[in-house]
Formats: structure tokens, sequence, C-alpha cells
């Protein structure tokens, strides 16, 4: 099952990890795992260009990918419509497939913890 957590404080969206498998079929033809994929890249794709950075975490052996925005990005408008999109899509996906992907949702206390 692929796991998908997004941090927010204040009602932002300020990251997001995707973690693990989604194990719907074997690999090459998990349309699940496809699905995903192409969500989160073609997301952390056009966030890399509209914040023109390119730093973010991908284990591909681990099945590992982690996104975090600093706090001068954190109050764009059009980064906050781009990430609340990715999770409606991530949110569609769950709804279709429950037991291949689990999405939550943490919050985050910046200089805290999550709760």
């Amino acid at each position: 099952m692929t796991k998908a957590t997004f941090n927010y404080n204040n009602d932002i969206f300020i990251s997001f990890e995707i973690k693990g498998h989604a194990d719907y079929a074997e690999f090459g033809s998990d349309i699940v795992c496809s699905g995903i994929t192409t969500a989160t890249f073609t997301t952390i794709g056009l966030l890399k260009k509209l914040l023109n950075k390119s730093d973010y975490l991908y284990l591909e052996k681990e099945a590992l990918i982690k996104f975090e925005l600093i706090n001068s990005e954190i109050n764009n408008d059009l980064i906050k419509q781009v990430i609340q999109n990715f999770y409606e899509v991530l949110e569609n996906i769950q709804a279709q497939y429950p037991k291949h992907l689990n999405l939550k949702i943490a919050k985050i206390n910046i200089g805290g913890g999550t709760k």
C-alpha cells in the first residue's frame, strides 16, 4: 500500500510525503502506482518550475518522495492551489482504490511536531 501524508500549518499544506508501492498489480502493470507516480512527478515538476527550485527527496529503492516548502513559499496562492489539486487527485485515487492508497493529513506546529 502507498501511504501519502500531507502536512499542514494554519490550513496550508506545507509538505507531502509519498511512500511505498500500491501493490495493485505486478511491476509494470500497476495502474494505481502509475497514477500516483504520474500525479506526484507532475506536481513536483510544476512546483519546481514555479518556485525555481529543484530540491526534494527521492529515494527510488525505498519508494519515498518528499517535498517541503520553505516559509517564503507557503503564502503563494498558486503554489497552494497546485498542492491542493495534487491532494484532490490522490483523494480520487484513494476513493477508487482504498486498499492501495492511504491518504492522511497531519497538522504540523512550526517549531513543534505533528499532532
